[in-house]
């Protein structure tokens, strides 16, 4: 499967009347927003080109899975159309924190829309595998793509099966992960093939790693959807699988993975209200919002937990939003993979301070405003409303006010002005002793 930065055919979808049709009607719920983008009728949707300006915002803790959103967002994606690519790509690279066997947890804005007749709403998905080899990622992301998608399933998880088959070059990220693992990394056979080079060497920053086994499960997703990963032949060959390293797993268990969206915690201040997952994490982040808008002192959770979570972000032209925290509940997880399909085990419990996301949303207009994440453990929490009291209580610069928690992972997006009426006012916020990266996806500026 070519990789798709080296085709800007991302997916096409319908004859040229419908296409045409299609690009009227965006254009229409842009008009009424400002105008700030449009898209091209002579580029299809699906297409990257197809948005005309501006297209969205995305942030990560790991540089490529931005680029991956960027094509999502400017073929005329939606947000949660490039946050499940986005998933999908960081179980690829950055699989030390984010895979598709591992816990997650994300909120949703949904913007009202007069034109496709949406109302508002703000929801979470929490993906809580109940055994180490039953991979809840995959429902989760399918789930938030019939809800909130626009392109083709296919278009979104392609990205992830090209890398993992033609390889990637690791990241900064990556590396100082792998770094840190060390030999844990050379206990399993399958490890060493990804991670070692043919020296005996761990793998560094800029060498290719490839994970066939991961690439040919994604393709299975791919051309079946998930339904064949949890009643399929895949359920059966996932649980013999298992088998072969010692883990029960039946297929009736695959069967009965369920992420049903959830209402989310939720604190009002003024004319925003930050939202959370309804986690542990998220209820102790809550909590600790509360604490800060009442102006007294934020009280960190009692966690021990490492901070060895991962977060990323998306806005897209419309308003819609996700924002997602992820972990391995330690880096790399059991440090051992499903033979056959290349998916990496979760270790422990799931973390109580790490899947806490926050979103903060004007909630009289319906407009998105900011997303955080962080590491996870008490010091991510910290970090995370440290940043958050400073941009949007005390309305400081969002790089500016991230910096004040270097070190703890913290990531941000945010549009102090709204979007989608003042894409100009949109940020990006990196710890600057982290390896994330974000940007704006086309002009900023209003046409």
């Amino acid at each position: 499967m070519m990789r798709k930065a080296a085709n800007p055919r991302v997916s096409v979808e319908g004859s040229a009347l419908r296409r045409v049709r299609q690009c009227k009607g965006i254009g229409l719920t842009l008009a009424l927003a400002g105008g700030i983008a449009a898209c091209d009728p002579g580029i299809a949707p699906g297409t990257i080109g197809h948005v005309q300006g501006f297209a969205g915002i995305a942030a990560s803790d790991e540089p490529q899975s931005v680029l991956v959103a960027r094509d999502i967002l400017s073929s005329g994606g939606t947000a949660a159309d490039a946050a499940i690519a986005m998933y999908f790509a960081m179980s690829v690279t950055l699989p030390s924190r984010a895979g598709l066997g591992g816990y997650g947890a994300c909120l949703v804005h949904q913007p009202k829309d007069r034109i496709r007749k949406w109302e508002p709403l703000d929801e979470a998905l929490l993906f809580i595998p109940q055994s180490p080899a039953a991979a809840a990622v995959p429902r989760g992301l399918f789930a938030l793509h019939a809800k909130y998608g626009r392109l083709r399933w296919e278009a979104l998880v392609g990205p992830a099966e090209g890398m993992a088959r033609l390889g990637t070059p690791v990241s900064r990220a990556l590396a100082s992960d792998i770094a840190l693992a060390g030999q844990g990394l050379q206990s399993e056979a399958d490890m060493r093939r990804i991670f070692l080079k043919s020296d005996g060497n761990l793998a560094g920053e800029g060498d290719v790693i490839r994970n066939v086994g991961l690439a040919s499960f994604i393709a299975r997703l791919r051309a079946r959807g998930p339904a064949d990963l949890y009643s399929g032949q895949l359920a059966k060959e996932m649980s013999a699988s298992a088998a072969e390293i010692g883990i029960a797993l039946t297929p009736e268990e695959m069967r009965n993975v369920k992420v049903p969206f959830t209402a989310t915690h939720w604190v009002r201040f003024g004319n925003l209200t930050a939202h959370f997952p309804t986690s542990d994490g998220g209820g102790d982040l809550s909590r600790m919002w509360k604490q800060i808008v009442d102006k007294q002192t934020a009280e960190p959770p009692a966690s021990s937990e490492p901070s060895s979570g991962a977060g990323f972000m998306v806005a897209d032209r419309d308003g819609q939003a996700v924002v997602c925290a992820t972990s391995m509940g330690s880096l790399f997880g059991a440090r051992k993979m499903v033979p056959n399909v290349g998916i990496l085990m979760v270790s422990g419990p799931a973390p109580k301070a790490g899947l806490a996301p926050m979103m903060v949303v004007a909630h009289n207009v319906t407009e998105f405003r900011y997303a955080l994440t962080s590491a996870g453990g008490a010091s991510g929490a910290s970090g995370l409303v440290t940043a958050a009291a400073k941009a949007v209580i005390d309305e400081q610069p969002l790089a500016q006010s991230v910096s004040l928690a270097a070190g703890r992972r913290v990531l941000a997006i945010g549009c102090s002005k709204g979007l989608p009426p003042s894409p100009e006012s949109c940020q990006v916020g990196v710890d600057p002793e982290g390896f994330g990266y974000g940007m704006g996806v086309g002009l900023k500026t209003k046409d």
